[in-house]
């Protein structure tokens, strides 16, 4: 149940062929990563530090926000999944990326295009979409590459070598299908034609919780499928459980949009349905996290950063899940739902879970693509240790913070400013854990300059050569 046996031609799919795209991809992501990361430190010094640079309009909250936003979501955990995603579906199939040559291509147009983008939300502000924030014109260049990237994917998985498909292959499937439907979708219905009135909220809403639960979510998955069954040396748990889990996962996420429309202009039975469909995730979080936790030995953590980086993410999704079904009633979302707790869950969502598991897919890839492990070991030791640091402070400031900040809310007796000068604490906090977790990411950018130093040195100095050596005294005489 975890992967068919690849057939000899394409034992290795890590040829240059293969590796090339995958690696820019993954590559690229990081700088981003770092990119959205600065973007992010800086907006939340603004929370309770707003006279820094005030005189400057594009650092702005509301702009740095949307920036961060795009730039971590399209520029890192889209690209760093899309690029895990071909070479998991490659892998399995026992196949090769399908033109690989023009992944590469539209991976450049991606990189350009997002670029153009971020400074254009700094620049000009953002749509005021939180799923649409770059400007309308790049929004149809990024849909048409992001499209064209998807079915490349299709066609990789069509050139599967015979046999029965797995669940990693039906998660990464599911992102690829699920990527060009909402960006379509955002294009047309809020760019384009744009919708009028509450619709727009609504449209937004499914557009984002699409995002995140039925493109980033699934390529996630496929990752832990895949990486704690090879490197854990241990089979799945249950074959009956990972389908169950997938089809629930996708029926249930779907109809999750309208869940954070609380107290809006909508209709009540839209946010109802979407309630209880959060609620019911619970169902896909039970059996996916039953088949995944313990399989894995404690002996092979110890020796794998790539499976450590797994066990985080799949710890973070379980917990993620019961704090998703335990918020979404009105109940509590009428005392949580306008304060930072929902950022301590979605901040827990994108790097305790979808982050360490692309992490995890990367350090166990790229050595293999480079064809050397990265040089120094203790990089990846202090990624993941300040990971973990960072991202308990950061969780932990915006959820006690926001926790109290909603009952002090609820509470007619207590003025807003006394809440606002009650929550300054947590906010800083919550921005030394955003500076802590930050600079652990720098670890993996140092390894990976060096790693990519190393690879491209052979070539360097016959390269060299040519312009610094010279023809002995009389040749050709």
């Amino acid at each position: 149940m975890n992967r068919p046996a690849p057939t000899p031609a394409c034992a290795n799919p890590s040829c240059c062929a293969t590796g090339l795209p995958v690696l820019y991809l993954t590559g690229g992501s990081i700088l981003w990563l770092l990119a959205g990361l600065g973007l992010s430190l800086l907006a939340s010094l603004k929370q309770h530090q707003p006279w820094l640079l005030a005189s400057f309009e594009w650092v702005t909250y509301g702009r740095l926000d949307a920036a961060s936003r795009t730039a971590l979501v399209h520029g890192f955990f889209s690209q760093m999944g899309l690029g895990l995603g071909l070479w998991l579906l490659a892998r399995t199939g026992g196949t090769q990326i399908a033109a690989p040559g023009i992944v590469f291509i539209a991976g450049l147009v991606w990189n350009a295009v997002l670029t153009l983008g971020v400074a254009g939300i700094l620049v000009e502000g953002p749509s005021g979409h939180s799923s649409l924030e770059l400007p309308g014109q790049l929004v149809t260049v990024l849909t048409v590459v992001s499209t064209l990237l998807c079915l490349l994917g299709f066609a990789t998985f069509a050139k599967r070598a015979e046999g029965p498909t797995v669940p990693t292959q039906w998660f990464v499937l599911a992102a690829l299908l699920a990527l060009p439907l909402f960006a379509i979708t955002s294009l047309v219905t809020l760019s384009i034609f744009p919708e009028r009135g509450v619709l727009q909220a609504v449209i937004d809403g499914w557009n984002g919780q699409g995002l995140l639960l039925l493109w980033l979510a699934p390529l996630a998955l496929a990752s832990l499928y895949f990486f704690i069954p090879d490197i854990g040396g241990r089979p799945l748990r249950s074959p009956a459980f990972a389908k169950l889990g997938f089809w629930a996962w996708v029926f249930f996420a779907s109809w999750t949009g309208a869940s954070n429309l609380v107290g809006g202009p909508v209709p009540a039975w839209m946010v109802t349905v979407s309630i209880a469909a959060s609620v019911l995730l619970l169902i896909p979080v039970a059996f996916i996290s039953l088949n995944l936790h313990g399989i894995a030995p404690v002996s092979a953590l110890g020796r794998s950063t790539a499976l450590r980086f797994a066990a985080l993410s799949a710890i973070s999704f379980t917990v993620v899940g019961i704090l998703t079904a335990l918020t979404s009633p009105r109940c509590a979302q009428q005392v949580l739902g306008l304060t930072q707790f929902p950022v301590a869950v979605r901040e827990l969502f994108l790097f305790g879970f979808v982050g360490p598991a692309l992490f995890a897919g990367y350090y166990a890839v790229v050595p293999k693509l480079a064809g050397r492990e990265f040089p120094c070991r203790l990089s990846p030791v202090a990624h993941l240790g300040l990971t973990v640091i960072g991202l308990g402070i950061m969780v932990l400031s915006s959820g006690v913070g926001g926790w109290l900040q909603g009952w002090a809310l609820a509470d007619g007796k207590v003025g807003f400013p006394e809440v606002a000068a009650h929550l300054q604490i947590w906010l800083k906090l919550h921005t030394l854990g955003l500076a802590v977790f930050a600079f652990g990411q720098t670890a993996v950018l140092a390894n990976s300059a060096w790693l990519l130093l190393e690879c491209l040195l052979p070539f360097g100095k016959p390269a060299l050569a040519l312009f610094t050596e010279t023809s002995p005294a009389g040749a050709g005489k």
